[in-house]
């Protein structure tokens, strides 16, 4: 069903506008309570989601490759957020005892799970003109 919206200034709106029911999951009482806020708590970060991009493309990569495949992140947030995704199952990193040591970090099944809502993010940005 479609009605007209009122427009910025209280008058008609230039297009209509569609009446959609939010999903289940979405009808919640709180903003705790609702797990759209958590994933963005995870992932709404910028960096954070590019990261998940980023390690989305295959082979798992060293902390060097990472930072420069990311131009313009700087070693503090790449390593602030790398831990936060680790804390939050997204990002796996696996250590390895050799000389020198060498660190590779790769997405966790959770964190490919994330990959069909970056590529529906990519798809309405692309559909939106944004």
């Amino acid at each position: 069903m479609t009605r007209t919206g009122a427009g910025p200034r209280g008058g008609p709106a230039n297009h209509p506008v569609m009446e959609t029911a939010l999903p289940a999951a979405l009808e919640r009482r709180t903003i705790e309570d609702c797990p759209a806020n958590r994933a963005i708590e995870a992932l709404g970060d910028k960096w954070k989601l590019l990261i998940v991009i980023e390690l989305g493309r295959g082979a798992p990569l060293r902390f060097g490759a990472l930072q420069h495949a990311l131009a313009g992140i700087n070693q503090k947030v790449l390593t602030t957020a790398l831990r936060g995704l680790e804390r939050d199952g997204i990002v796996e990193r696996v250590a390895y005892t050799e000389l020198p040591p060498r660190v590779e970090y790769s997405l966790t099944e959770r964190g490919r799970g994330a990959l069909g809502v970056v590529h529906a993010l990519q798809t309405w940005a692309e559909e939106t003109g944004i």
